[in-house]
């Protein structure tokens, strides 16, 4: 293998693409590698990125208080995303680690063809053995302590199925 072909390998790994994608949204090390572990890499549509980015600057009010609570490792150790693009989606709250996404709905996701998408999303974002927990906009602002114990039990049945 020449250099060239290392670092495309390591490129591919890296987005989810090319000679080590399994399909499943899990990839391989390439040779040479000291381990040999399978990465839960889910691909996303990279143009996503620049969206996610504004989203992340235009936060509302119980995103910006549950990333509070998120960030930093602070529930449990485990590492969040914020705004993270995974599919065709953005998705506001994403841990690798418990293969948990979370999201926060204002009202119009009351709307049925809001609500319909959101559906889509949760199957396609299911298929790859993700987790989708969803709470309202109004529960993350007034019923922060209620929200981090439904997460809390997660971690605590997550724990419980993979140690």
């Amino acid at each position: 293998m020449n250099q060239n072909e290392g670092n495309v390998k390591r490129y591919s790994l890296l987005r989810g693409v090319g000679p080590d994608y399994l399909g499943d949204g899990e990839c391989i090390r390439p040779e040479g590698s000291s381990k040999r572990k399978r990465l839960n890499l889910i691909p996303y549509d990279r143009r996503l990125k620049y969206l996610a980015r504004d989203l992340r600057r235009e936060s509302t009010l119980g995103e910006v208080l549950l990333w509070r609570a998120l960030k930093s490792k602070r529930l449990h150790g485990y590492s969040f995303k914020r705004q993270k693009p995974l599919l065709s989606y953005i998705v506001d709250f994403y841990s690798r680690d418990l293969k948990l996404v979370i999201e926060v709905d204002g009202s119009y996701h009351k709307r049925f063809d809001v609500s319909r998408k959101d559906f889509e999303k949760e199957v396609a974002l299911r298929s790859y053995g993700l987790t989708v927990i969803r709470f309202t906009e109004k529960q993350v602002r007034f019923q922060m302590m209620q929200v981090l114990a439904v997460l809390e039990h997660y971690i605590r049945c997550h724990e419980e199925k993979y140690v």
